[in-house]
C-alpha cells in the first residue's frame, strides 16, 4: 500500500499535537492537585466524585447542627445544675429555720437567705441561650418565660421542649413550666398537709398508695384531741367519721380507702392534718410560702416545715431528672457526631482516591510523554525533508 508524504506529515503532526495535549493535561493536574478537573477527564469518576461531594456536605451540615446542639445542651445542663443549687440553698436555710432555739429575728434572716435563692432561681429560669432564645422558654420562646406577678410567678413561655435535631432527639430548650411550675404536691397522688393553726411538733410523711382501686379522690382530716394523744379520722367530703378516739404513737401509720401516711412527732392540742388529692404548685410559690411564714412569728410549725421541705425536694428531683435527660442526650448527640465525622473521613478518602492526582505517577507520565513528543518531532522533521530533489 502506497503512503503519500502528506499523509505521513499529517500523522506526525497529529502525534505531536496529541503528546502536547497530554503533557498540558498532566501539568494541569499537577498544578491543581486534581486528577479529575472536568467531567471529560473521567466521566465515571466525575459522577462518583459529585455524589461523594454531596454526601460530605450533608455530613458537615449534620456535624455543625450537632455541635451547636452540644453547646446549647451544655448551657441547659449548667442551668439545671444552678437551679438545683439555688433550691438546695433555700432548703438549707429552711432546715436551719426549723431550729427550735432560733429567735424570730434569726428566722427572718433565714427568710432573707431564701429570698436570695428565690431571686437567683428566677434569673436562672429566665436565662438566655446566646442566640436570642430562652433556655427554659419551651419551643421557640424569645422573651422571659417567667414573669413576677402580685400572686407569685406566671409562666408565659411556650409549652413543650424545642428540638434542635429531631433525628437524634437533641434538645434546644426545655419547657420550664414542667420543671419549675407543675410540681405535684405530696406523692403525686395525694398530699398530707399540716393545718396552719397547728401548734405541735408532729408531721406526716408524703404517704403511699396501698390500693389504687380503693382511692376515692375525697378529702380527709386527721384530727387530734386536746391532749394530742388520740385522733379521729374523718372523710370531710362525705362528713363520715372513719375512726374515732384512736390512740396515737409517733411513727404510726394512719390510713383508709387505699392510702396511708406515717405520722411522727408530738401533736399539739387539736392539731389537724389534711389528706387531699395531689395538686400542682410551683417552686416559686413554695419558696414564697416559706418566706412569708418565717417572717410571721408562730406560723412555721413542724408539720408545715416538713411539707415545705418535701416540696423543695420534689422540685430539686425534677431539675435533676431533667439534667440527667439532657446529659444522656449530650452523650447521644456526641456519639452521632463522632459517627458522622468518621463517615465524612471515609467519604473524603474515597473521593480523594478518585479525584486527587498521584504526583509521582503524573511526573513519570509527563517524562514519558515528553520523550514521545521528542520522538514525534524528530519523525516529523525527517518526513518533512523528504523530497524528490533530495534524490536528484
Amino acid at each position: 500500500m502506497r503512503l503519500s508524504t502528506s499523509f505521513q506529515i499529517q500523522k506526525s503532526i497529529s502525534a505531536i499535537t496529541e503528546r502536547q495535549s497530554q503533557i498540558v493535561g498532566l501539568q494541569n493536574q499537577l498544578a491543581s492537585g486534581k486528577r479529575v478537573n472536568t467531567p471529560g477527564d473521567d466521566p465515571a469518576a466525575a459522577s462518583q466524585i459529585e455524589l461523594a461531594r454531596a454526601r460530605t456536605a450533608q455530613l458537615d451540615s449534620r456535624i455543625r447542627v450537632l455541635s451547636n446542639a452540644q453547646g446549647q445542651n451544655q448551657q441547659l445542663e449548667q442551668g439545671l445544675a444552678d437551679a438545683a443549687g439555688a433550691m438546695q440553698d433555700a432548703r438549707d436555710a429552711l432546715v436551719a429555720a426549723g431550729n427550735g432555739a432560733y429567735s424570730d429575728a434569726e428566722r427572718r434572716a433565714q427568710a432573707e437567705a431564701i429570698r436570695g435563692a428565690y431571686n437567683r432561681l428566677l434569673a436562672i429560669a429566665n436565662s438566655e441561650d446566646g442566640a436570642g432564645g430562652r433556655l427554659f422558654g419551651g419551643a421557640g420562646s424569645q422573651t422571659s418565660p417567667f414573669v413576677p406577678t402580685p400572686g407569685g410567678v406566671s409562666y408565659v413561655g411556650n409549652f413543650g421542649d424545642q428540638m434542635l435535631d429531631p433525628a437524634s432527639n437533641t434538645l434546644g430548650s426545655l419547657d420550664g413550666s414542667a420543671i419549675f411550675m407543675q410540681l405535684p404536691s405530696g406523692n403525686g397522688t395525694f398530699s398530707a398537709t399540716a393545718a396552719a393553726s397547728n401548734t405541735g411538733r408532729a408531721w406526716a410523711d408524703t404517704g403511699s398508695v396501698t390500693n389504687m382501686a380503693l382511692l376515692t379522690g375525697d378529702t380527709y382530716e386527721i384530727r387530734f384531741n386536746a391532749s394530742g394523744t388520740a385522733y379521729d379520722l374523718v372523710n370531710t367530703t362525705t362528713g363520715t367519721t372513719l375512726a374515732a378516739g384512736q390512740p396515737y404513737a409517733s411513727g404510726q401509720s394512719i390510713g383508709a380507702d387505699g392510702w396511708q401516711v406515717t405520722m411522727s412527732g408530738a401533736p399539739g392540742a387539736n392539731d389537724r392534718f389534711v389528706i387531699a388529692p395531689s395538686s400542682r404548685k410551683s417552686i416559686f410559690d413554695t419558696m414564697q410560702d416559706a418566706i412569708a411564714r418565717l417572717n410571721t412569728p408562730g406560723q412555721m410549725n413542724t408539720g408545715k416545715l416538713q411539707q415545705l421541705l418535701a416540696e423543695i425536694d420534689t422540685a430539686v428531683s425534677r431539675a435533676n431528672v431533667a439534667r440527667a435527660k439532657v446529659g444522656e442526650q449530650m452523650r447521644t448527640s456526641e456519639s452521632i457526631a463522632m459517627a458522622a465525622g468518621r463517615e465524612a473521613d471515609t467519604v473524603q478518602g474515597f473521593r480523594s482516591k478518585l479525584e486527587d492526582v498521584d504526583v509521582a505517577d503524573a511526573i513519570s507520565k509527563i517524562t514519558a510523554q515528553q520523550t514521545s513528543l521528542e520522538a514525534a518531532m524528530k519523525t516529523y522533521a525527517s518526513v518533512a525533508k523528504m523530497s524528490l530533489m533530495n534524490y536528484i
